[in-house]
């Protein structure tokens, strides 16, 4: 295929079109590295929210809301106590209020929760432990995990990929059985 030369339909030298716009590519790659929003207060995802309340207020680039428009200060107008921060921190710390210590329930809590939706890792553990999570989430990864020990019967609501035996270890702990 030596001499092959690539045409456009109407008989253009494709060579020569990409010659003729290189420049152009390259200016508008300029433009866009020139005008990338730096990082406010040097946090990688920046965000304005408040403490205590689920969810961003807004997203913060070059210290204004990028829906909004607004500084902090004028944020701080219509939500009181707003602060700046790392989305992944913050995230992190929404879906750890979700979590809940091991409590004991009743075994009809327990049969309940386990026919209202198809459980997730249903294990069937040595010394007579089971334990079943439900599949719909209460926030990013945390769901409600149940454990049976013995005759004993026990809720928590924490990360849906925790193992039988760790869920078994905490319950065992609020007990003092050890499986």
């Amino acid at each position: 295929m030596t001499g092959f030369k690539s045409k456009f339909i109407d008989g253009t030298d494709a060579t020569a079109y990409q010659e003729m716009i290189a420049p152009l590519i390259h200016e508008v790659a300029d433009v866009v590295s020139e005008t990338e929003e730096p990082r406010h207060d040097g946090y990688k995802n920046p965000v304005f929210y408040v403490p205590g309340r689920v969810g961003i207020i807004d997203n913060c680039i070059n210290g204004r809301g990028q829906y909004s428009g607004k500084t902090l200060e004028e944020t701080r107008e219509e939500y009181p106590g707003v602060l700046l921060g790392e989305s992944e921190t913050i995230y992190t710390e929404w879906e750890n209020s979700f979590k809940s210590p091991p409590v004991e329930v009743t075994e009809a809590r327990f049969l309940e929760m386990l026919e209202v939706l198809p459980p997730v890792s249903w294990v069937h553990g040595a010394a007579n432990t089971e334990s079943f999570k439900i599949s719909e989430r209460l926030f990013g990864d945390i769901t409600a995990i149940f454990c049976k020990i013995g005759n004993r019967y026990f809720e928590m609501s924490d990360n849906i990929r925790m193992p039988h035996a760790e869920i078994v270890k905490r319950c065992g702990e609020l007990c003092k059985v050890t499986p």
